[in-house]
């Protein structure tokens, strides 16, 4: 028996569960709107953007639009709530590489580098 197969049996038979960790280009939320505050995603856009232009993050597969900003997500990494990625994101007509460190909350909210939590809407917010 190769010793990683031996360790989740016995991981196993202890109860203990194993968590495999692979990079992959999708972030582990549903696809939608996530609001910086919840009465966000009672409000359109427009009437949102006007009290705060970061009012949401759009989360569509593996891109993330944010105001004016489009990025596409690289190279995903989650280790319990711990999440790291890459993004290339296009602003203004300027592309930028920036790596994003969040942590997962619940299955559908986040908190950000600056401690920001950003909660799901349940659905893209028109």
């Amino acid at each position: 028996m190769k010793v990683g197969v031996a360790a989740v049996f016995v991981a196993g038979i202890l109860g203990l569960s194993v968590q495999w960790v692979e990079a992959a280009d999708k972030l582990p939320f549903p696809d939608g709107s996530y609001a910086s505050k919840a009465k966000f995603c009672k409000m359109s856009r427009e009437q949102a953007y006007a009290e705060f232009e970061f009012a949401f993050y759009d989360i569509r597969g593996k891109e993330i639009s944010n105001y004016e900003t489009y990025c596409t997500v690289k190279s995903v990494s989650v280790k319990g709530s711990a999440i790291e990625f890459k993004q290339v994101c296009e602003t203004e007509g300027e592309s930028k590489v920036d790596k994003v460190a969040w942590k997962k909350l619940s299955a559908n909210s986040f908190s950000d580098e600056k401690g920001q939590i950003w909660t799901g809407c349940g659905r893209f917010v028109e």
